[in-house]
């Protein structure tokens, strides 16, 4: 018996793992939930989230974005919460990484740390110009490391603050060492090892490929550094089920892992492949391709997005709504803007509202109602 209750822990601690947790405005404070809208962690924390307006079809609506280090990444997410005398006022805030069962697993000293990123984690050391940090997940701030040849042998050099770094992406984050150089991006690898290739620019390795560019023209390699497609396009994106969008000579097709066009490069516009169709713009209409180039939508909107939990935003008439790879609706066009569907949830903004829905239409949470909307509009008129 005990085992068996051993496993049913361990199966709930893997999926409240995996399972995304949503930072969401709850009274004074900000909670977690999930994509039912069930409240995982509440407490007195203060993810950072920054306000901000939009025009859409000349209404303004405001927006709450919480920044990337609020979401739980690698288990760990970033927050503030304040310190009370006594429990009655706060005197200061703490920072710290809770793990998704809303407790403490490392304190910080100040803010502007990063989300956790296969175990490291970077944050500002200056801004001026920026320079950055990393730390493991025992709050020890850590070097990268690199052999040089000189006159008298290698020798390991070690830097410990950086102009830029990314996060990791299979096991190496892309990094730049000098703000000065004609080739100054290389990539540092999960065992802190810095490579000796340097490239013009860089982009992170997905499904096993990285995108580099080499004398002007954009190509990609492998883990081991090797080139697989040779640098001949004028931008390219990183793989996602087994294609990359590219641009030749100003327009947008998509590859496969051999560099062979799977779609043409042939459009001006172009979503990402996601799910096995690419939303593209012909004139000034989109519509959508599967990934052999073949028309599952023709151009009719004047707005369509990627796909994600298999949901496409349109628009039509001024509203945005929902449909399916087969032009079904599946959510009827009546907000005032939508984002893409993430996890099971999107947010949207309708009626000087803006909520989360699920991929149903049924409102989650509400994010700011009216009177908070025009609040916040307000006070961001006040700071302008």
């Amino acid at each position: 018996m005990k085992y068996l209750i051993l496993f049913v822990f361990c199966l709930i601690s893997t999926i409240r793992l995996e399972a995304k947790l949503f930072p969401v405005l709850d009274g004074d404070y900000v909670s977690y939930i999930d994509s039912t809208g069930a409240i995982i962690i509440s407490g007195e924390f203060y993810p950072y989230f920054n306000k901000a307006k939009m025009n859409v079809n000349g209404k303004e609506l405001a927006d709450i974005v919480f920044e990337k280090s609020a979401y739980f990444s690698d288990g760990l997410a970033f927050v503030r919460e304040p310190y009370r005398l006594f429990g009655l006022f706060s005197i200061w805030n703490e920072y710290k990484y809770i793990n998704v069962y809303g407790e403490e697993v490392l304190s910080v000293t100040r803010p502007g740390y990063s989300a956790f990123s296969n175990s490291y984690a970077k944050f500002v050391l200056q801004t001026t110009p920026s320079q950055y940090g990393l730390i493991d997940k025992y709050g020890q701030r850590v070097s990268a490391m690199q052999r040089m040849k000189t006159d008298t042998g290698r020798v390991t050099v070690y830097y410990d603050r950086f102009f830029y770094i990314s996060d990791f992406y299979e096991g190496k984050a892309i990094v730049l060492l000098a703000d000065a150089k004609d080739e100054p991006y290389t990539y540092l690898s999960n065992d802190l090892w810095l490579s000796t290739k340097t490239f013009e620019e860089a982009d992170i390795f997905s499904e096993g490929l990285a995108g580099v560019k080499i004398k002007g023209k954009w190509g990609y390699m492998n883990h081991d550094y090797d080139i697989e497609i040779r640098p001949q396009f004028d931008f390219a994106t990183p793989f996602n089920e087994g294609f990359a969008k590219v641009m030749s000579d100003k327009y947008f097709g998509f590859i496969d892992k051999k560099g062979n066009y799977i779609i043409e490069p042939k459009y001006v516009k172009t979503g990402l492949l996601r799910e096995g169709v690419v939303p593209v713009m012909v004139g000034e209409k989109w519509g959508l391709l599967d990934k052999d180039g073949k028309w599952l939508i023709q151009p009719q909107y004047y707005y369509l997005s990627n796909s994600y939990n298999g949901l496409i935003a349109f628009e039509k008439d001024g509203k945005y709504g929902f449909i399916d790879r087969n032009n079904k609706v599946v959510i009827y066009p009546e907000y005032d803007f939508v984002e893409d569907f993430d996890s099971g949830l999107a947010k949207v903004w309708a009626d000087g509202e803006l909520f989360y829905i699920d991929t149903k239409g049924n409102r989650i949470w509400t994010i700011l109602d009216k009177s908070e909307h025009n609040s916040v509009l307000q006070d961001l008129y006040r700071n302008q």
